[in-house]
């Protein structure tokens, strides 16, 4: 963000400028010109006399400065004063922007496990088959490695069977909900508005209608791009494995979990963890093309197998082009919604003909044109909020392009 008044750059999301003390909002006193041939004002730069006027980090002695400036209050007084931070290098921006992305890659894997682990144990000590295997051990412990391996898979395959497709879809939702807390309060540490912190923007366009739509076509149009590549039996093996609970629901019960999961809690999370928070790390410190890569790819790792790796990373490259475009995380979460929708929609099945599959394909292929053209050629981009907007809403200005 550029303040108006002294033109130095800030972080998103401030109020108030750390540099000149002055609030974004505000924009009295502002030196306005406006000559023959502009179609808008142009502001003015402050005149600087002084070398140390020219200094991007130097602020002026009059200048209210504080500790915790530029978030939701202004500076106070120098008592409490505070430099801000020196402009990094472009290797520490690099590296600092790694960190920051790796530290809530592991955090997003760290819930997981937290939860996987706490409703395993309840698992464990209601599982008979894995009570059984114990005691078998315990009876014959001089058993040999082969025997003991063999005790030790089948205690795996009896939790696993016991925990069932519904126990994974309640990891996820418990797992999501702990991520966004553990995010949140990360946000107040920093003195944010959680908002800013991660991206959750509102947008007013009619065009959030086309983002369901797009998801849905690029689902089917994936799945058969997966089709058509060759992949070894090993691979499609594990990739069935790991998602062979999916629409497995006996009851109504586990058919709704599985939907909060999968088309909900699970979109939600990751645009949160890696739009809103992975994505805009890396971009601050290397060029977006990097940020793309690496972010996509630390998406697909997320995924496991190696199909899901590869359509993870395709569809993460569109998810960041969409918050690119719109400027919040709703975006891509609607994409990312019609996407995962799009797996309880019976379009294309095993016994799908040939002629529905191409029928299929078509549609999915001219919708997914469609939206996607009608998306680039708009002028939404990332809108400024008005000041009144702001204070109604409790959102912060939308952060510009930079």
């Amino acid at each position: 963000m550029i303040c108006k008044r002294c033109f130095r750059m800030s972080d998103d999301g401030f109020e108030y400028c750390p540099y000149c003390g002055k609030s974004f909002t505000d924009d009295s006193e502002i030196e306005v010109k406006k000559e023959e041939g502009d179609e808008e004002p142009r502001v003015e730069p402050p005149h600087r006399d002084s070398p140390a006027d020219n200094d991007p980090m130097h602020r002026p002695d009059d200048v209210p400065q504080g500790q915790n400036y530029g978030y939701t209050m202004p500076p106070p007084p120098y008592p409490f004063y505070g430099y801000p931070p020196r402009e990094k290098s472009p290797a520490g921006k690099f590296f600092s922007a790694l960190g920051h992305a790796a530290l809530y890659f592991l955090l997003f894997f760290l819930c997981q496990t937290i939860v996987s682990t706490i409703i395993m144990f309840g698992v464990i000590a209601n599982s008979e088959e894995f009570a059984e295997a114990i005691n078998e051990y315990a009876m014959n412990p001089g058993m040999s490695r082969e025997q003991y391996n063999e005790l030790m898979e089948r205690a795996y395959d009896a939790i696993m069977n016991d925990m069932g497709g519904t126990t994974m879809n309640m990891i996820t939702i418990f797992s999501a909900v702990l991520t966004i807390f553990i995010v949140f309060l990360v946000s107040v540490g920093k003195h944010r508005p959680f908002s800013a912190h991660v991206g959750l923007y509102p947008f007013h366009s009619w065009l959030a209608l086309l983002l369901v739509p797009l998801g849905i076509s690029a689902q089917f149009l994936v799945s058969e791009l997966i089709n058509l590549i060759p992949w070894p039996d090993s691979v499609v093996n594990e990739f069935n494995g790991l998602y062979s609970y999916m629409g497995r629901g006996d009851s109504v019960f586990d058919v709704v979990v599985e939907i909060l999961s999968v088309v909900i809690f699970a979109p939600m999370v990751e645009e949160l963890v890696f739009r809103g928070c992975i994505y805009t790390r890396l971009r601050r410190g290397m060029p977006i093309g990097a940020a793309v890569i690496l972010a996509a790819f630390a998406f697909g790792i997320a995924h496991g197998a190696a199909i899901a790796v590869f359509y993870a990373s395709l569809l993460a490259v569109l998810l960041i082009f969409m918050y690119e475009k719109f400027g919040t995380i709703l975006a891509p979460f609607l994409v990312h919604l019609g996407f995962n929708l799009a797996n309880y929609i019976p379009l294309l099945r095993e016994d799908s003909s040939q002629t529905e599959v191409i029928v299929t394909l078509v549609v999915s292929a001219v919708v997914f044109v469609i939206c996607l053209a009608v998306i680039i050629i708009s002028n939404v981009g990332k809108r400024e909020h008005s000041i009144d907007e702001d204070r109604n809403t409790g959102f912060p200005p939308m952060p510009p392009v930079v």
